[in-house]
């Protein structure tokens, strides 16, 4: 899986991967959809290294948008809320269904 991070005017500013080798990695990610409410949620842990720190910073920025392809559907998700765990040196990436967002725009 690959997911690209776009700022709010929808440039990408950068991208990672599940698979990889080089690059940002995706760990930990988990798509749920609340069927009371009809959002899809998606989260995912992003590690870092001291190079790497501050693009993945930029990537995860509140606000910011996600696109993801898996298994042939393409997805869109805002990002909501970030945590930076510098002990385990990974940010934690909440986001949700970016649908309504953009209908609001």
């Amino acid at each position: 899986m690959i997911v690209y991070f776009a700022d709010r005017q929808l440039n990408i500013i950068g991208q990672a991967s599940t698979e990889l080798p080089k690059g940002l990695i995706v760990t930990a990610d988990c798509k749920t959809e609340e069927i009371e409410t009809g959002v899809a949620v998606f989260e995912c842990r992003i590690p870092f290294d001291k190079s790497t720190r501050a693009l993945v910073e930029e990537c995860t920025e509140v606000g910011n948008y996600i696109l993801r392809s898996h298994d042939n559907e393409n997805e869109f998700y805002t990002i909501i809320d970030v945590e930076i765990d510098t002990k385990n040196q990974d940010i934690y990436v909440y986001a949700e269904d970016a649908g309504l967002d953009l209908i609001n725009e």
